[in-house]
């Protein structure tokens, strides 16, 4: 003889109606749950969103201030070796010209 456990069915078996009732109770959970946590997902991408474009705009300005400091570094390497056009329009002596320096990589 097998003794089966049948403790928790003392009220007996749940009718199909009311099994379907508490699986529509458990989905509907599930589905508030999906819900919030695509409420969540879409407010962090906002957020990493703002702050993309912000990282951009630091970079861009970054970038933008790199060019004139290499521009101004070029004017005053010129000056210092001499190499520029004169205003007046005369020409240096290519004698007097040192090697060209070589800008390292950034």
């Amino acid at each position: 003889m097998v003794l089966i456990d049948d403790e928790g069915f003392e009220l007996g078996m749940p009718s199909r109606e009311e099994m379907t009732a508490h699986q529509v109770v458990l989905l509907r959970h599930e589905n508030e749950q999906a819900f919030q946590q695509l409420v969540k997902a879409h407010e962090d991408m906002q957020k990493l969103v703002e702050i993309n474009w912000e990282l951009n705009q630091e970079i861009n300005t970054l970038r933008h201030e790199l060019r004139t400091a290499r521009a101004h570094a070029c004017m005053e390497i010129n000056l210092q070796r001499g190499s520029g056009t004169p205003t007046w329009g005369g020409q240096v002596a290519s004698q007097i010209r040192p090697e060209p320096l070589v800008y390292p990589p950034l």
